[in-house]
């Protein structure tokens, strides 16, 4: 199973080692704080997205969301969107 996932930084860590451990998982990261800054293009983590089975994402306040919203609805439509947040307003 491939998911993709946009999470906090500090989560990266913990579900690439747990993703190490199930051999039928298929992961890809990328942290918020990566896109933010550049060092990860948008559409690149989208791209991911794309491609995965399933979609997990940690939304938080940086900037790049409200550019990536439509998109990610668009993706939404035919696979499973996973959303936590600090702030459960964000997908209201």
């Amino acid at each position: 199973m491939r998911i993709a996932a946009i999470v906090w930084n500090s989560h990266v860590d913990a579900l690439a080692r747990a993703a190490r451990d199930l051999p039928w998982l298929d992961l890809r990261l990328f942290s918020s704080k990566s896109i933010e800054r550049g060092e990860v293009e948008p559409e690149e983590a989208l791209a991911a997205l794309r491609d995965a089975d399933m979609v997990f994402l940690y939304r938080s306040s940086e900037s790049f969301w409200d550019a990536l919203e439509g998109e990610l609805r668009a993706i939404g439509r035919d696979r499973p969107v996973l959303c936590a947040s600090f702030d459960p307003g964000y997908w209201s």
